[in-house]
């Protein structure tokens, strides 16, 4: 896992999709992100639109491998730590996600394509919650009983 996505022309940019504010991309280098792992390919999730003004943006991908009826494969499904995503931290992912080797030789690669779902939980601020007085019930209801009055509740207290 790594949080530098590497070298963004040797890589297949993904359109960017808005996870409310932010809007989130990701990449993936067929050949790996740098010299060092070639062999492997890389994916990262990318924070597009980060300002150095701006607040960082808590996320957490899922990257899977699709089989061929569209589902996850287990052994190629990994999710990184929560992220807090911002001007200075742009990006997450896997610089070693899987052996280019051994996506060729599996039955996952069709027609040399290959699918990859990119599930993203954004974790957004909670507004503040309202403080809730302690309730004052018992007075009212005291008040009620002892005036005998302006209750339209009748009361009767049996003993056991």
């Amino acid at each position: 896992m790594a949080a530098n996505s590497g070298d963004p022309a040797t890589a297949v940019s993904i359109m960017p999709v808005s996870c409310g504010r932010p809007y989130v991309g990701h990449q993936l280098h067929p050949k790996g992100c740098r010299r060092t792992n070639t062999d492997f390919f890389s994916l990262f999730l990318l924070l597009v639109d980060a300002d150095d003004a701006g607040e960082a943006v808590a996320a957490q991908p899922t990257f899977s491998l699709l089989d061929q009826d569209q589902k996850p494969v287990p052994s190629y499904s990994r999710t990184p730590a929560m992220t807090n995503f911002s001007a200075l931290e742009r990006s997450i992912g896997y610089e070693k996600f899987m052996r280019r080797e051994t996506l060729e030789r599996s039955e996952h690669l069709i027609d040399d394509c290959f699918a990859v779902r990119v599930d993203v939980h954004v974790v957004v601020k909670e507004a503040p919650s309202m403080v809730v007085p302690p309730s004052d019930m018992h007075r009212h209801i005291g008040d009620l009983l002892s005036s005998e009055e302006g209750a339209d509740l009748e009361f009767r207290v049996v003993s056991l």
